[in-house]
């Protein structure tokens, strides 16, 4: 990899510290608050988490394709690359598996229904965990490896 590319593309473990720090304000900060807030009632909350969970896969999805791109150029150790495969996994069942139960039951509590017992949430908040314990790891492992400068003569 040209040394010009290697400058201008970020870290592996920049855009896993981007992306961990972007769950921790979500799942620490925005959540909690909007469901105690007192002029949100749970329907509205729940619907605007549907609204969120939405946008937060599309980004996620964008932050995953640019992690495999600067993972790419950085060439980091087998494991970190085994924490990158995990991320994708875990992004791709909670997308395509979980997601649209999640949104599903977001709807029939904001029409005033009661969706049926569900373990989707539980699933999808321990799979949280577990990708962000990867995306440390990432975040950690992550480097660039120096290429070696050979000297000559």
């Amino acid at each position: 990899m040209s040394d010009v590319v290697t400058r201008f593309v970020p870290a592996p473990r920049q855009i896993a510290w981007f992306w961990a720090g972007t769950l921790v304000g979500l799942y620490l900060i925005e959540f909690p608050v909007r469901f105690s807030a007192p002029e949100i009632d749970y329907a509205a909350a729940i619907g605007m988490g549907a609204r969120l969970f939405e946008r937060l896969s599309a980004a996620e999805w964008i932050m995953f394709a640019v992690l495999v791109v600067c993972a790419l150029v950085a060439r980091p150790r087998g494991w970190v690359w085994l924490a990158v495969v995990v991320v994708g996994v875990l992004l791709s069942y909670e997308s395509f598996v979980l997601m649209p139960e999640l949104v599903e039951r977001g709807r029939i509590i904001v029409a005033a229904g009661t969706p049926p017992p569900s373990s989707a949430h539980r699933v999808y908040s321990s799979l949280e965990l577990v990708k962000a314990a990867a995306l440390i790891a990432v975040a950690v492992g992550g480097v660039r490896q120096s290429t070696p400068v050979s000297k000559a003569g």
